[in-house]
């Protein structure tokens, strides 16, 4: 009989122990949970924030290289290209506009002629 409650006692202290340890591992995986919660909103908040800013920046791209349109040519800003420097990309708009200035000199030019010749 004393045998019979000995073991009936181990079982039971077993039985309290497997009870403890489940509430613990319960406890441990809420903890963990909220930890990576923790780690999660603000990384997925980051991620959000630089695509949302990323969409933003390109729509004002687009609309500066709307605005900047003129005489049916589109004329880029320095920050919608990508591949050349920004060196690069100056001359070129300095060359550009020199080829403008001759264009409207020789334009004024020739306008006096033209206007003689076809009258």
């Amino acid at each position: 009989m004393d045998e019979t409650a000995d073991l009936l006692t181990e079982v039971r202290d077993l039985q309290r122990r497997l009870l403890e340890a489940q509430e613990e591992a319960s406890d441990l995986n809420v903890r963990g949970l909220k930890i990576l919660m923790i780690f999660l909103f603000p990384l997925t908040s980051v991620v959000l924030l630089y695509v949302a800013v990323s969409v933003v920046q390109m729509a004002s791209r687009g609309a500066d290289e709307r605005a900047q349109v003129r005489g049916g040519q589109q004329v880029r800003s320095w920050s919608t290209r990508g591949s050349a420097s920004r060196s690069e990309e100056r001359r070129a708009f300095e060359r550009v506009s020199s080829l403008a200035d001759r264009h409207s000199a020789l334009r004024s030019k020739l306008r006096p002629l033209i206007g003689s010749s076809g009258t």
